[in-house]
């Protein structure tokens, strides 16, 4: 469930393009990563050469890649040109923040330049051709320069003409972005890549995690803080409850964000009438399901519960209900067979992302038009208990194996034997008669345990007993005594191995 790795560009006549990098003071992991992040973002927009300046990071680092495989990487830490042969030529060069602009540029036919690599050694490459021509073009980023300035006096007034048309686009649309886990993450990261600006991020406090409790900031909080985006808070919204204070400073700072519009995933918090007014577009959220199935807190969880054989992304327009906004794009996901919540979850987190931006685009041209939500169909997500996680062997094994998909990867599908507390993260269904009492074991091999149920087999293919690693059922059976006739017990969810 990892986030895209992208980064926004700014894009001309963004004033920060004009800023001269620093030098790297340490060759370390936050550079591998910035490096690793900038290469994945020039790779996505095809581009063969990018500079830390372009993604609002002023540090004298530079990507490039000039291969035609686009399989060949170059990193270069406070580059410096020692020496450039005075034959030049003039060739079009384009550039990443100038989209859609290319214009003749003369350059060095060779240069000779000495960077750190990523291990901090510092080397010597001697360039020539395209390679040279890239070097030039992304040196020149670092010194707070812009292709376009190397064009005359008219082509930069033409281009300078296209300003209004380009603060149109939606990477100078505002917007707020209010979101909490993995899901929402996703969807943040795609905004910033597709270059909308975002001031101000809304996501719930720190909560204890992991083995020792330690507090830990929420995966949205995580992003925005690598992308130096304020970031609020709030234990609540509302202006009348139980935290004023914190609705009242988080007001502030929602009035002072001058959004376009707010984005809202998988929050964790109502918002009140006050907040979907501030806005200009108002408030549009990132629903997981095909509105109005599934309205609520875990649609993922829920439609592979009940079986559903399809789902989707609905965005839409927030009013004051659960859910019942008005829809703006829908776009349908089928369920495979073998999905749980984590894979399905990483899917509809991508096509959220995607769908969003394409929302907001068309949101900029004003072409967006909303839909009601169907009156009939409307079902509810209620939040996942962690003891409904525990299998009621008396239901059919249909039943069964969809829970064991849809509480994979939380809260894990929980049994018990002789006590002792195990879960089960696979299982498949499979017909057969009622010839033993629910719970008990039918048949042990290395393809699984058969477990009778009210209705079929249960077969068992993946399992972990408290404090151990997830084992298919062969290496389980290996280090678990268990016999044809014993019985799986009702075990609390909470009890189980975490």
């Amino acid at each position: 469930m990892t986030p895209p790795s992208l980064l926004p560009i700014l894009c001309y006549p963004d004033p920060r393009l004009h800023t001269v990098a620093r030098p790297v003071k340490a060759v370390d992991e936050r550079i591998r990563a910035l490096s690793q992040q900038m290469l994945d973002t020039m790779y996505d927009a095809h581009g063969i050469g990018l500079a830390a300046t372009q993604v609002d990071v002023h540090e004298r680092l530079i990507v490039i890649d000039v291969s035609e495989t686009r399989d060949q990487p170059m990193v270069l830490i406070n580059p410096v040109i020692e020496w450039a042969s005075p034959e030049t030529r003039k060739g079009e060069e384009g550039c990443l923040s100038v989209p859609g602009i290319y214009d003749g540029v003369e350059r060095s036919l060779s240069v000779r330049v000495r960077a750190q690599d990523l291990t901090g050694t510092e080397r010597t490459i001697e360039a020539d051709g395209m390679l040279a021509v890239c070097i030039q073009h992304e040196m020149d980023h670092l010194m707070g320069k812009v292709f376009v300035e190397y064009l005359s006096p008219l082509k930069r007034t033409r281009i300078k003409r296209l300003e209004a048309f380009v603060r149109s686009r939606p990477f100078f649309m505002k917007l707020i972005f209010a979101g909490t886990p993995e899901f929402a993450s996703v969807a943040l990261a795609r905004l910033l890549a597709a270059g909308f600006q975002v001031p101000l991020v809304l996501t719930q406090p720190d909560r204890p995690a992991g083995r020792g409790m330690k507090l830990q900031a929420s995966p949205v909080k995580q992003l925005a803080l690598q992308h130096h985006i304020a970031v609020a808070q709030p234990r609540s919204l509302r202006l009348d409850g139980k935290y004023p204070e914190d609705a009242a400073a988080a007001l502030e700072s929602i009035e002072a964000a001058q959004a376009d519009a707010m984005v809202v995933a998988a929050y964790g918090l109502i918002l009140p009438q006050w907040v979907l007014d501030v806005p200009r577009l108002g408030c549009l959220n990132i629903h997981a399901s095909l509105l109005p199935r599934w309205r609520g807190a875990a649609p993922i969880h829920r439609a592979i519960e009940a079986g559903d054989t399809e789902t989707g992304v609905t965005i839409m327009q927030m009013d004051a209900g659960l859910d019942t906004g008005d829809m703006l794009l829908v776009e349908r996901l089928p369920i495979h067979a073998d999905d749980t919540t984590g894979s399905l979850h990483d899917r509809l987190a991508v096509l959220g992302g995607r769908l969003v931006v394409e929302a907001l685009e068309i949101a900029a041209c004003g072409g967006l038009s909303a839909q009601k939500q169907p009156t009939e169909g409307v079902t509810y997500a209620h939040k996942i208990d962690k003891a409904e996680a525990t299998l009621d062997w008396t239901a059919p094994a249909e039943l069964l194996a969809r829970r064991v998909r849809a509480f994979n990867p939380f809260p894990g599908a929980a049994t018990a034997r002789a006590g002792e507390p195990v879960k089960v993260w696979a299982a498949r269904a499979v017909d057969g008669s009622a010839v033993a009492a629910p719970g008990q074991v039918l048949a042990l091999g290395d393809d699984g345990i058969q477990v009778q149920t009210a209705s079929g087999v249960l077969v068992l293919t993946e399992l972990q007993r408290a404090g151990g690693k997830r084992l298919a059922a062969a290496d389980f059976l290996r280090g678990h005594e268990l016999r044809v006739g014993d019985v799986f017990d009702a075990a609390p969810a909470q009890k189980a191995p975490a």
